[in-house]
This record gives C-alpha cells, sequence and structure tokens, in this order.
C-alpha cells in the first residue's frame, strides 16, 4: 500500500476525525446517510482550495478549461509560446486576474472580507471583468467597427441571393452592456455603504442633541423610580452659564 493510500480520508455524515467547524466537516455533515466519499491529500487539497475560492461568489467558477490549440484566446496566451497549455485544467491565467482583481476591488474599496453582500458584489464586478477580457480578445481578432450581416435574401434571375446590412459589431454591444452591468453592480455596492454611513451618522452628527436626549430620558427614569418609592434621587439642573 502507497503511502497517499494509507493517508486517505473517509468522509461521511458523522464527521468522526473531522475538525470541528472545518470545511471538511460542514461539506461532510451535507452527505446521505450511509454515503462514504474516500479521498487522497491531494483531493482533500483540491476540495479544500475549490470551496473558499467559492466564498467569492460565482466569479470564482468563471475560470476557462485549456483545450490548448483549439481554446478561441490561445493567439493572446503567453503560456502558448513554448506549448506549456496546462490542458484540461482551469486556466491558470484567469484564475490569477480573477484573485489579484478582486483582491484590489476589496482594498480600494475598503471592503470588510467578511461581509457577504459587499463580497459578493465585489465577485459579480470581477465576474464581468472577466468577460469584458474575453470580448476584447476577440474584438483583437475581428476589429471591424461595423460589420455586414445577412438581412434577408431577394429573388433574383440567378436565384436567391442575400440582402446585407451593414451592423454594429457585437462584440463592442457586448463590451458596452458590460461596462453598463459593472456600474450598476458598483452603484449598488456604494449604496449600501452610503446606508451604513447614514445610520451611524444619524448618531453622531449633533453630539449636543444626543446628549439632551440622553439627559431628559435619565430625568424620565429618575421621576418614575421616585414616584414608586423605589430611590430618592435628584435631577441636577443644568446651570446657565456664567455671563
Amino acid at each position: 500500500m502507497s503511502l497517499e493510500q494509507e493517508k486517505q480520508i473517509v468522509l461521511k455524515n458523522t464527521c468522526e476525525g473531522l475538525e470541528k467547524d472545518s470545511i471538511l466537516e460542514k461539506f461532510a455533515r451535507k452527505l446521505q446517510d450511509g454515503f462514504e466519499i474516500t479521498l487522497t491529500p491531494k483531493e482533500i487539497k483540491r476540495l479544500i482550495v475549490y470551496m473558499n475560492t467559492m466564498k467569492h461568489g460565482f466569479s470564482a467558477a468563471v475560470p476557462v478549461i485549456c483545450t490548448g490549440e483549439q481554446c478561441p484566446y490561445k493567439d493572446k496566451c503567453p503560456l502558448g509560446m513554448n506549448n506549456n497549455y496546462p490542458f484540461g485544467k482551469e486556466c491558470p491565467i484567469e484564475s490569477t486576474l480573477i484573485d489579484i482583481w478582486y483582491q484590489d476591488y476589496i482594498k480600494a474599496l475598503e471592503v470588510n472580507p467578511d461581509n457577504k453582500v459587499d463580497t459578493s458584489l465585489v465577485g459579480d464586478i470581477v465576474f464581468w471583468d472577466i468577460l469584458e477580457k474575453r470580448a476584447i480578445e476577440e474584438l483583437a481578432k475581428k476589429p471591424e467597427i461595423l460589420r455586414k450581416n445577412v438581412a434577408g435574401f431577394q429573388e433574383t434571375k440567378d436565384g436567391l441571393k442575400p440582402i446585407y446590412k451593414e451592423e454594429m459589431n457585437q462584440i463592442i454591444n457586448f463590451l458596452e452592456k458590460a461596462q453598463r452591468q459593472k456600474l450598476k453592480i458598483m452603484d449598488a455596492l456604494i449604496a449600501t455603504r452610503e446606508a451604513k454611513s447614514k445610520d451611524i451618522s444619524r448618531v453622531v452628527a449633533d453630539p449636543s442633541t444626543y446628549a439632551s436626549k440622553l439627559l431628559d430620558r435619565a430625568r424620565e427614569l429618575t421621576k418614575k423610580a421616585e414616584e414608586m418609592g423605589v430611590v430618592e434621587g435628584e435631577v441636577i439642573e443644568e446651570k446657565e452659564n456664567a455671563k
């Protein structure tokens, strides 16, 4: 038996030997009764990495699977120069860009990594960033602003002939849509942050008003206590400032 086989871990929903609240434990609890999964250390690592990356949202699942020379973006791929394609694996170029762009947005927008709402919105922005990258690479291969598309057919003495109409390159239309989507998501992200800011500002914007309300409340509570005979108290009135 190989060392790899000796270290295999059996996952089942009873969670024996698994660290409490770990990724593996949470995953195992979702398994059906009586169902087991046996994983090698390499497979366990792959599972944990996948689950951790998916916490950023569905943008983590975006990287294309490398198809080598069949990839529509191979002409721009720096790995193709020496045929270093990771065939059948996730594209490491896009995976790296997703991680870099995600962290850049988190830092620039001062987003709390533990805030699921904000991080999901950031993930959505990165998703459109990746689609935008692919569209730009497509545009490099087909750079025409206007393209002739078949709008219909016309009967002639030589038979049916296509009628062409010039239309905007669909890649450019898509890039415009991607920009709109990113701006919409950014507006939503900013809106949530502004709402939080307003909630805080309501409390601290006018300290004197806030202090006055606290004093009124203290007087009210003291009066009720005296009426109930619970405590003898005296409300200290504020003296006018000396002129």
